[in-house]
C-alpha cells in the first residue's frame, strides 16, 4: 500500500510540474496514471479535467470534474471549470449555475465572474453580463477578455462610444491582438462620432502591427505573365456558408466565362453547410486555411498561383486580414464584406461605386478606389412570396418597419423614428429581428420608445423566423426605415425585392451611403435625406401619399430585379473587365 501511495505522490508531483511547465501531453499521461492507481484522486481528476477542457473534450472533462466536485463540493476552482465544461457542451443554464456557485464560494475569483458574464451575454442578458464583467475586472484588471467582451456587449447594445473605450483598454494590455483591433475598427467605422480620418489613422496602426509578423512576397515567379491568360482569382472569407456575403457572391460567380476567370476559395473556417457545398461547385479549388498560420496560408496561396486575391471580410468576424500583409498574390483587393479601409498597405484596391464612395473619398483609404457600376449584387431569393397590395389600404394607417439588428439602432435612430410616429397619426412601427426572442430586449426597446413618448401599443415586435415567414412579413410594411449611420445591407435588398421602399439618410462614408446607392438604382432617390430633419420630413411626406406608395409598391420588385442590385450576369461581365484591367496594370508596373 505504501508503495502504491508513493507511486501516486510521485506521478502526481511530476504531473503538476509538467502542467506548470506547459508540457500538457506529459501532464495528461501522468494524471491518467495516477487515476489508474487511485480513481478518487481529487487533484488528478481536476487537472486532467482542465487539460481536456483545453483540448475541447468537454464530455469527458465534465465527467471528471463532476467526480472531483463530489470529493470537494466547496472548491470554487472546480465549480468554475465545471462551468466551462457545461459551456462547451452548450448547456448555458448549468454553466451559469456553476459559475455563480464559484463566485459565491470565492467572490475574488475573477475568471468565474468572467465565465458567468460570457454565458449570460450569450443568452442576451446584457445588463447582467456588464455587471459580471466589471466584477471580474475589479478583481483582475488585466483580464483582456473581459475588456474585449465588454466592448462586444456595448456594441450589441448600440453604445459604440463605450464599446470603443473597452476595446482600446484591451489593446493597451496587448497591442498585438489583431482580433481585438478588428473589433475596435468595426466600431469606429460604424460610429458617427469617429471621422473617416480618425478611423484611417487607427486602421493604419492595425496594418503596421500586421506587418510586424509578415515577410511579404515581392515577386511571383510561378505566375504566367501573359496578358490574355485565364486569371486565377482567389476569395478569402469565413462567410462561404449561410451568410449574406455568400448570397452576394453566389449571384455572379456562376456567370463568369471559364476561359477568362478561374476561381479558388480560401475559407477561414472549417464550418460547412448546404450553401458551402453548393458554392464549392463554382470553384476550381477549395482550401480550408482555418488551422494554418499566416505564413503557411500565404505559402499555399503563393503556390496556388493566384493572380488576384480578394478579401471578403475586412475587419468582420473570422477575418484573416493579417494574411494579406504577406502579399501572397501580386494584386490584392478588398470587397463586399466590409465598408472602410482595411489599413493594410499590401491591399492594392478597394472595389466600390461612385454612389458609395465618390472620388473625393480617396483620402479615406490606404487602398486605391476602383469604381464599378454596382458594388454589390444579391442572389434573387428562392422563396416564392408574392408582393401583396399596400397594407395601409386595408389597415387605414401606415406601418413603418425595421428588420435590422438592434445593434444598429442607436438612441439617435430610435428617437428619430419615434418623431416620425409622432408626426404620422395612428402609424405603427414593426420591429423584427433575432434579438427580440429575448424578453429583456423587447422590454428595453419598448421602454426606449416610451421614453420618447411613443406608447408601446404602437409597436409591433416579432422575433426572427424562417425565410418564407420573414419575406411574408414585408407584406405588413408600407415604408421601411433604414438605420444610420450604419445602413442596412442585405435587408435593404430584401426590402426592395418585396416592394417596400425605405427612407435613408446619406452620410459621409460607405456604410452610410448604402441606402442612397441602392435606392438610386431603382429610381427612388427622393427617399434619401441629408440630415435627420430631412429624414423625418421624407417619411412624413411619403406616409401622407398612400396612392403614390401603392404605385411604387406595385412595380418595385420588377425595377429591383432589372437593376444591378440583382443582375449577376451584368456584374460578372463588369468584373471580368475589371480583373483584366488590374492585371494589365500589374504587368505594366512589372515591366518598368
Amino acid at each position: 500500500m505504501n508503495q502504491k501511495n508513493d507511486l501516486v505522490k510521485k506521478a502526481l508531483a511530476l504531473g503538476v510540474s509538467s502542467y506548470q511547465s506547459a508540457n500538457f501531453p506529459q501532464a495528461k499521461s501522468l494524471f491518467q496514471k495516477v487515476l489508474q492507481l487511485d480513481d478518487n484522486n481529487f487533484y488528478a481528476l481536476h487537472f486532467l479535467g482542465i487539460i481536456l477542457l483545453q483540448e475541447h473534450n468537454y464530455k469527458i472533462a465534465h465527467l471528471l470534474l463532476v467526480k472531483a466536485q463530489s470529493l470537494k463540493p466547496k472548491d470554487a476552482e472546480v465549480a468554475h471549470h465545471l462551468g466551462l465544461a457545461f459551456k462547451g457542451l452548450g448547456d448555458a443554464n448549468k454553466a451559469s449555475y456553476c459559475f455563480a456557485k464559484a463566485v459565491k464560494l470565492q467572490p475574488s475569483l475573477a475568471v468565474a465572474h468572467l465565465g458567468y458574464a460570457d454565458v449570460v451575454s450569450s443568452m442576451g442578458r446584457y445588463e447582467e453580463a456588464i455587471k459580471a464583467y466589471l466584477a471580474a475586472l475589479k478583481h483582475d484588471s488585466t483580464l483582456i477578455k473581459a475588456h474585449n467582451n465588454l466592448g462586444t456587449v456595448y456594441r450589441k447594445k448600440a453604445d459604440l462610444a463605450s464599446a470603443i473605450a473597452f476595446y482600446k483598454s484591451a489593446l493597451v494590455l496587448d497591442s498585438s491582438r489583431l482580433d481585438i483591433h478588428s473589433n475596435l475598427l468595426m466600431c469606429m467605422a460604424s460610429s458617427d462620432g469617429v471621422s473617416p480620418s480618425e478611423y484611417l489613422k487607427e486602421a493604419l496602426c492595425y496594418g503596421t502591427q500586421a506587418q510586424k509578423t509578415a515577410d511579404s512576397y515581392t515577386d511571383w515567379p510561378l505566375l504566367d505573365k501573359s496578358s490574355g491568360k485565364t486569371l486565377n482569382v482567389g476569395f478569402v472569407s469565413g462567410d462561404l456558408r449561410n451568410h449574406p456575403v455568400a448570397a452576394f457572391i453566389e449571384s455572379f460567380i456562376g456567370c463568369f466565362d471559364d476561359g477568362k476567370i478561374s476561381l479558388t476559395a480560401f475559407s477561414t473556417t472549417s464550418q460547412v453547410d448546404k450553401v458551402s457545398e453548393r458554392l464549392k461547385g463554382y470553384f476550381k479549388d477549395w482550401h480550408c486555411i482555418e488551422a494554418l498560420t499566416d505564413k503557411d496560408a500565404a505559402t499555399l496561396i503563393y503556390q496556388s498561383k493566384v493572380d488576384i486575391l480578394i478579401d471578403l471580410s475586412g475587419h468582420t468576424a473570422g477575418n484573416r486580414l493579417s494574411l494579406f500583409a504577406w502579399k501572397p498574390a501580386p494584386i490584392q483587393v478588398s470587397w463586399i464584406g466590409y465598408f472602410a479601409s482595411t489599413g493594410v498597405s499590401e491591399i492594392d484596391y478597394i472595389l466600390t461605386s461612385n454612389a458609395l464612395s465618390p472620388p473625393e473619398y480617396e483620402s479615406h483609404y490606404i487602398e486605391q478606389q476602383w469604381h464599378i457600376d454596382s458594388a454589390g449584387c444579391l442572389k434573387v431569393p428562392s422563396v416564392d412570396v408574392v408582393v401583396e397590395s399596400l397594407p395601409a389600404l386595408k389597415n387605414g394607417y401606415v406601418t413603418f418597419g425595421s428588420f435590422h439588428s438592434l445593434a444598429k439602432l442607436s438612441d439617435a435612430v430610435i428617437e428619430t423614428w419615434c418623431e416620425i410616429l409622432h408626426r404620422v397619426p395612428n402609424s405603427k412601427l414593426f420591429f423584427k429581428c433575432k434579438e427580440l426572442v429575448d424578453s429583456a430586449f423587447r422590454e428595453r426597446l419598448i421602454a426606449k420608445c416610451e421614453g420618447f413618448g411613443i406608447d408601446g401599443n404602437r409597436l409591433l415586435l416579432e422575433e426572427a423566423s424562417p425565410l418564407p415567414e420573414y419575406f411574408e412579413a414585408y407584406n405588413s410594411i408600407d415604408i421601411g426605415l433604414d438605420p444610420f449611420p450604419y445602413n442596412s445591407g442585405t435587408v435593404s435588398y430584401h426590402s426592395l425585392w418585396m416592394g417596400v421602399p425605405y427612407i435613408a439618410l446619406k452620410g459621409d462614408r460607405i456604410l452610410s451611403r448604402i441606402g442612397f446607392a441602392n435606392l438610386s438604382q431603382v429610381g427612388l432617390g427622393a427617399l434619401v435625406a441629408n440630415d435627420r430633419e430631412g429624414y423625418v420630413e421624407r417619411a412624413v411626406q411619403f406616409a401622407s401619399n398612400i396612392e403614390e406608395l401603392a404605385s411604387i409598391r406595385a412595380g418595385l420588385r420588377e425595377k429591383a430585379v432589372r437593376s444591378g442590385l440583382f443582375d449577376g450576369l451584368k456584374i460578372a461581365n463588369e468584373l471580368e473587365h475589371v480583373f483584366r484591367d488590374m492585371w494589365q496594370c500589374h504587368l505594366q508596373k512589372d515591366n518598368k
